[in-house]
């Protein structure tokens, strides 16, 4: 099994785009995803993440849901918003790993939830959202929009 969940993955942990209009043509953009199933992340909790990152978590009964796999094709559409809005994308799609943030959060099936920097779950939705969806989702957020505002 473990080469399949691999392989629907492997787009995924692999995004590298290219940064058009940075000013650095040769570097790359790669979006941070963690997987909460595998030993070594199965303790991180939500406040590990508070004031530094905001989260994107999948949760999933399994790897072959449509709904997961369709939610990770969303996210590599779309890997330079995210980046830019400092989201780290966590991934659970297997219950039995009881990962302390499943258990925090208890979802049911397949679930997406977005985290604000403060700790704050801005969204919980049982079905897929694009990227534009959450990067407007995103720029809503009270700290967005302080950070919006310093750099202009």
């Amino acid at each position: 099994m473990k080469p399949v969940i691999t392989f629907f993955l492997a787009p995924i942990f692999s995004l590298l785009l290219p940064s058009g209009g940075w000013g650095q043509e040769d570097s790359a953009i790669s979006l941070d995803i963690t997987d909460l199933t595998v030993e070594e992340n199965i303790g991180l909790t939500i406040d590990e993440f508070l004031w530094q990152k905001r989260l994107f978590i999948i949760f999933s009964d399994s790897p072959f849901d449509p709904n997961y796999i369709e939610q990770l094709e969303f996210l590599e559409e779309g890997v330079e918003n995210l980046v830019e809005r400092e989201v780290v994308v966590l991934l659970d799609y297997s219950p039995d790993a009881e990962s302390a943030i499943r258990t925090e959060l208890r979802p049911r099936g397949f679930a997406i939830l977005l985290i604000g920097k403060d700790g704050t779950i801005y969204l919980r939705k049982p079905t897929t959202w694009n990227v534009r969806e959450i990067s407007n989702t995103i720029d809503k957020f009270p700290i967005r929009q302080q950070e919006l505002r310093a750099k202009n």
